[in-house]
C-alpha cells in the first residue's frame, strides 16, 4: 500500500464508497507528517480497478501545519483555616491561567478541512495557582442559662402571694447550618472523534455528553463555564480527560452551549444534578 495511505487513515480520512482492497491509490508520494512543511499540496488521482471504466477525478489534498494558543488551566490548593466556619470557603490568591503553544497537522480535500493530529504541546506561560481556604471552626451549641435557687423568705412569699401571669416562651432559632460548596472547578476541553464511548454506546459527537475519569455512567452534571456563566447538563457516558488540571472532556455539541470552539479549554465550575 502507498506511503501516502498510513498518513490519510493517522488523520481518520478515507475516500468514502471505495474498498481499500479494490482501490489504486496513484499518488505522489508523501513525507512523514511531523516534517510535512506549510501548504505542501498533493494531487492524488484515485482509480478504481473492480469495475473497469468507472474512475474518479483527481482531489486536490493539501496538508497544512498550524499552531494555535491554548489555554493552560490553574490548579487549585485547599489550605485548612482554623478562623473560618466548618463548610464555608475564601479564595485567598486567584488562580491565573497559563498559555501553551500547539502544533496541529490538518489535511484539506478541495479546500475543505477533513481531519487534523495535534503533534505537540509546549507550556509557554505557567499557569499560577488558586489558594482556597476551607474553614475548620465548629459551630458552637448554645448553652442554657442557669437558673437562681430561691431562698427560703422568697418561697414563703411566693406561697401567700398571688400566683404570677404564665411566662410566655420564645422558641429560639437554631443555629444556622453550614453549607458545604458542591462540586468543584476545573477546566475542560471538548473532544468529538471517535466510534464507541467507554459504556458501550456510539459516541455522538454533537449530543449532550461529556467523559470524566471518575464520576459513574449516566449521572447528569451541570457544568458552567465561569468565564461567562453559561451552563449546560451533561450525562456521562466516557472515560478521559487524561490531561492534569481537567476533569472534563465534553462532547463538541455540549461545549459549543458554553463557549466558543476555537477557545479549546475553560474553566468551569461541576455539579451533580
Amino acid at each position: 500500500m502507498h506511503k501516502l495511505l498510513p498518513a490519510l487513515v493517522g488523520l481518520g480520512v478515507l475516500a468514502s464508497g471505495v474498498g481499500l482492497a479494490n482501490a489504486d491509490w496513484n499518488a505522489t508520494p508523501a513525507p512523514d507528517l511531523t516534517a510535512v512543511p506549510i501548504s505542501t499540496t498533493y494531487e492524488t488521482p484515485l482509480t478504481l480497478s473492480r469495475d473497469a471504466g468507472v474512475s474518479r477525478d483527481a482531489a486536490v489534498v493539501e496538508i497544512r501545519t498550524v499552531t494555535r494558543l491554548a489555554d493552560v488551566p490553574f490548579p487549585i490548593t485547599n489550605q485548612p483555616d482554623a478562623a473560618l466556619p466548618s463548610g464555608q470557603t475564601k479564595i485567598l490568591t486567584a488562580g491565573v491561567a497559563g498559555k501553551a503553544t500547539e502544533t496541529w497537522i490538518q489535511r484539506f480535500t478541495d479546500g475543505v478541512i477533513t481531519g487534523e493530529v495535534r503533534i505537540s504541546s509546549t507550556i509557554t506561560v505557567a499557569p499560577q495557582a488558586q489558594i482556597v481556604a476551607v474553614g475548620t471552626k465548629a459551630t458552637p451549641k448554645p448553652s442554657a442559662t442557669p437558673t437562681a435557687t430561691p431562698t427560703k423568705a422568697a418561697t414563703t412569699a411566693k406561697a401567700t402571694a398571688a400566683p404570677p401571669p404564665p411566662k410566655t416562651t420564645t422558641a429560639q432559632a437554631p443555629p444556622p447550618i453550614a453549607t458545604t460548596p458542591a462540586g468543584d472547578t476545573c477546566g475542560a476541553s471538548y473532544y468529538y472523534t471517535g466510534t464507541t464511548t467507554a459504556n458501550g454506546e456510539a459516541f455522538n459527537p454533537d449530543g449532550l455528553t461529556a467523559a470524566s475519569k471518575t464520576l459513574r455512567f449516566n449521572t447528569m452534571v451541570k457544568v458552567t463555564n465561569l468565564a461567562n456563566g453559561k451552563s449546560v447538563v451533561v450525562r456521562i457516558n466516557d472515560r478521559g480527560p487524561y490531561v492534569t488540571g481537567r476533569c472534563l472532556d465534553l462532547a463538541r455539541g455540549a461545549f459549543s452551549q458554553i463557549a466558543s470552539l476555537s477557545t479549546g479549554v475553560i474553566m468551569v465550575s461541576w455539579q451533580v444534578v
